[in-house]
């Protein structure tokens, strides 16, 4: 395989966060997870679940709704997420292919994690690659062997630094996230095995694509994810205990 080249002409490279919280209270469906990223929230919040529910109250005084502070149900809900804070896999159209990964869970908009009170993300320490990268975002061509980076114009923090972002440090974010998915789709196919495995690994591990399409073929691939089960690689991955999920559903899967 030859050397990735990473194009950084679709960003400014000047960004400094304004700790506005718009881009954690407006996910929309979600923010998408692979399975690495999964496990490492998992293990941030295990044995903290008094965080859990101290966020739970924030959320609720944020919204006016504090007569329900206390509340042993809603308490015991915000604890439990631990187990079941992506809602569900999904595939997601790129280049031809289809891409599995699990989402993030909203609540009304905002990210589950998303402390509205303090403006602070709570698992900051092991948030996605997705969140990292926030305003920019990578599309990989591996074919091609190519990455390119990209930002999301509307964020108020980018061109109001005072020392640019170095193109290096960016790149280097590029290939992390290139390798991230690369991991994803390889223990993927160690599990699948057969003509499965060999098509995983062909299409995602060997010659990774991931690159933009436009907003109705993304609404198409949506309403397709939401019609079918979509639910085969998140299984797969908890019967190998990969992530964790409660013993509800654990005990819908045997």
């Amino acid at each position: 395989m030859g050397v990735l080249r990473v194009d950084l002409s679709g960003v400014s490279g000047c960004f400094e966060c304004q700790r506005c919280g718009t881009c954690c209270s407006s996910i929309g469906r979600g923010v998408r997870l692979f399975y690495q990223e999964v496990r490492a929230i998992q293990e941030h919040l295990r044995g903290r679940e008094e965080v859990l529910e101290e966020l739970a109250w924030d959320v609720l005084t944020s919204r006016g709704m504090a007569e329900l502070i206390g509340s042993t149900e809603v308490a015991e809900n915000f604890r439990g997420l631990r187990h079941s804070f992506f809602s569900s896999s999904g595939r997601s159209f790129g280049s031809g292919y289809f891409v599995e990964y699990y989402v993030l869970r909203s609540f009304n908009g905002s990210c589950v994690f998303f402390n509205p009170l303090t403006g602070e993300c709570v698992v900051h320490e092991a948030k996605p690659m997705t969140c990292r990268l926030y305003p920019y975002y990578v599309t990989l061509d591996l074919a091609r062997m190519q990455v390119r980076m990209h930002q999301h114009d509307s964020c108020p923090g980018l061109g109001t630094c005072r020392a640019p972002a170095g193109a290096l440090e960016l790149a280097s974010e590029a290939l992390r996230f290139a390798g991230v998915m690369q991991g994803h789709y390889s223990k993927l196919a160690e599990l699948l095995g057969g003509r499965d495995a060999e098509l995983v690994r062909r299409n995602f591990v060997d010659n990774l694509r991931y690159v933009e399409v436009g907003a109705e073929r993304r609404e198409q691939e949506w309403v397709r994810m939401r019609l079918s089960t979509g639910r085969g690689v998140r299984d797969l991955f908890l019967e190998h205990g990969l992530i964790e999920a409660g013993e509800d559903y654990l005990e819908g899967l045997r």
